[in-house]
């Protein structure tokens, strides 16, 4: 357990400008995040490019699925193996044929499923899904199998979220008081009104600046493996 506590940011989905452009306010606060991709043999060869700019940044490029199925709804009508042939094998294939090797996997919805999470963990470190409690989104720093995360999205369509960032800055918090990493996770990163959950530029400074305040020290998912 660090002896500080720590914070694993992660962002899910397909939004590499965003994140992208984002690099650099995580480097001014020697941040580092785990950038989960969805849809990658849509992605055009700058973006590709660009996941490799960001992996060599320092941050951790993972798998997020072929086509962001939700794994609870495949598995009421079809099998585990069918869901690792049609969601994660290719997906895999073409990001290491990419010169991207992800190690660490998050569930599409966060809908993890128990019958799927020993089989993924034959293929990757760590899994990431959702915390519905505050409590639940805090892990010993290393050794973890399953990251349950929290949300940091605050917009959605140009609108409010139920969460705000006190109650982020709280969990940071909670992570330093009990010597803890926290597990965030995000989707896009937008000053502008998006359809997609986002967090603003400004409000994704405020959460790197609170953990940076309280000493606490960045991780991608896969180092908390």
């Amino acid at each position: 357990m660090s002896g500080f506590g720590g914070v694993c940011l992660t962002f899910d989905d397909v939004s590499v400008d965003d994140w992208l452009a984002a690099d650099a306010l995580f480097a001014r606060y020697g941040a580092r995040a785990t950038f989960f991709v969805s849809h990658f043999h849509t992605l055009p060869r700058v973006a590709v490019e660009a996941l490799r700019h960001l992996e060599r940044r320092g941050h951790e490029i993972g798998c997020h699925s072929v086509n962001h199925l939700n794994a609870e709804h495949f598995l009421r009508e079809r099998t585990p193996d069918e869901y690792l042939a049609v969601e994660v094998m290719p997906a895999l294939k073409r990001m290491d044929d990419a010169g991207l090797h992800p190690t660490a996997w998050c569930y599409p919805f966060n809908a993890n499923h128990a019958d799927l999470d020993e089989r993924l963990l034959a293929l990757f470190k760590v899994l990431r899904m959702r915390a519905d409690a505050a409590e639940d989104g805090l892990h010993p720093t290393v050794g973890n199998q399953r990251l349950r995360g929290r949300s940091i999205d605050l917009h959605v369509q140009g609108q409010l979220l139920a969460r705000t960032l006190r109650d982020i800055e709280d969990e940071l918090s909670m992570a330093q008081d009990r010597c803890q990493t926290l597990v965030c996770y995000g989707h896009r990163i937008s000053n502008h009104p998006v359809a997609h959950h986002h967090i603003t530029a400004w409000g994704l400074e405020c959460v790197l600046d609170a953990a940076v305040r309280l000493g606490l020290p960045f991780y991608t998912a896969s180092e908390m493996a």
